[in-house]
């Protein structure tokens, strides 16, 4: 009984975890159908093993924070039904983060385990595709808040849209490669382990820069905690090999080739802009938006009602923190860093230097993709700290 109401905690997780991605699976789902399910499953579950639960008051602090970052970054309180949404949604992160270390460890690798399945499959029929083999599928598909994302629909994956670049079930290469790059780091690159090959090789599929930029980056500081000198050293063969790389991409067919059009292109810098050209996440009427906020808009936003008012015929577009202000307010920023800076302070001392890490990447993430409550972000944070201690006493086993 214990065993099979843990594994339905992991597949609700599991399926927060994928709507929040925007999966096409889960369109016409809302996350508090998710989280009122795992709340009842967790709180059955600790009726059955008292002991699975460390219910300390700085986890109850944390939900607390949490529920006020909502209410400056969320809309919270605008109607009675985000109210109750924001309400299950802190319930189920306090129980979530009160879990012992073992038990998050093990929701995080089922996520881990259960998305590489999943990504293999898809794989496998992304590659039969590019190659022109007709496949059996389920006709067009578009996405029902937006006519943009239309792809054909294969069941295990969505093509369209994005051509060559590999968004598997869900609507962008980009959500695809920032939740693969922050799994890869939470889990140390362990190349031994099969699961990290498909994540791997999905990450490269994606041709997401973001993506690329997350992972290289966390693979870096790791290195660096674990041996400084040899980092650099290797840092400085990685270098001459992207200089060689680069040049062959950008002077192949005078630049005319996939790996310099999709990849190495978007790193030039663009003048007009002032910064690279894949730095595009945010439209010029957006960028002048932002210049224009007051200083009470600055601090707490426009609100998303008036957004959506000023907003039509997709002037205002964007996905980086400049929407995420303009929105909510740098009040709503400064509390959505207070919620994931109580997680690192609510776990153990002996990960916090891992944690500060995946803020960092967390951070870098919110200037292009501002997704801060997404149930992928929030709970992958959490649970990453089952898999810091596990990894942090595996290692000291093996230094002893």
């Amino acid at each position: 009984m214990r065993n099979k109401i843990f594994i339905a905690i992991e597949v609700v997780i599991f399926c927060a975890f994928l709507y929040s991605m925007n999966c096409f699976w889960f369109w016409n789902f809302r996350l508090p159908y998710f989280n009122i399910c795992a709340v009842a499953l967790l709180l059955i579950f600790r009726t059955i093993d008292k002991k699975a639960f460390i219910l300390k008051p700085r986890n109850f602090y944390v939900c607390i924070v949490f529920f006020i970052a909502q209410i400056f970054g969320n809309d919270a309180f605008s109607d009675m039904g985000k109210l109750l949404g924001a309400i299950i949604y802190s319930i189920t992160v306090w129980l979530v983060l009160s879990l012992n270390g073992n038990l998050q460890a093990r929701i995080f690798n089922f996520i881990y385990n259960k998305l590489a399945i999943i990504l293999a499959i898809s794989l496998l029929t992304f590659f039969l595709v590019l190659l022109g083999i007709p496949l059996p599928n389920f006709g067009t598909i578009s996405h029902p808040t937006s006519i943009f994302y239309w792809y054909a629909n294969y069941g295990i994956l969505l093509f369209g849209v994005y051509g060559i670049r590999f968004n598997s079930i869900f609507c962008e290469p980009g959500h695809l490669g920032m939740m693969v790059a922050f799994l890869l780091f939470i889990n140390g690159y362990n190349i031994k382990n099969k699961s990290t090959i498909v994540l791997f090789v999905s990450l490269l599929c994606t041709l997401s820069l973001a993506g690329y930029v997350l992972a290289a980056i966390g693979f870096i500081l790791l290195q660096m905690k674990r041996n400084f000198k040899t980092t650099l050293s290797h840092l400085a063969k990685v270098a001459v090999l992207f200089c060689a790389v680069y040049t062959f991409a950008s002077n192949y067919n005078n630049g005319n080739n996939l790996v310099n059009e999709l990849i190495f292109s978007r790193l030039e810098y663009d003048s007009q802009e002032g910064t690279i050209a894949g730095d595009n996440r945010a439209s010029n009427s957006l960028k002048q938006y932002y210049e224009n906020l007051t200083p009470n808009e600055f601090l707490f936003g426009i609100g998303s009602k008036r957004y959506s008012d000023e907003a039509s015929g997709g002037l205002l577009a964007g996905a980086g923190y400049q929407l995420f202000i303009v929105i909510y307010g740098v009040a709503a920023v400064i509390s959505v860093l207070l919620f994931y800076l109580s997680i690192i302070y609510s776990n153990n001392k002996s990960v916090r230097t891992e944690y500060f890490f995946l803020l960092i990447l967390y951070a870098l993430c919110f200037v292009q993709r501002s997704y801060p409550f997404w149930a992928s972000e929030v709970f992958t944070f959490i649970l990453a700290n089952g898999i810091f201690l596990k990894l942090k006493q595996t290692i000291t086993i093996s230094t002893k």
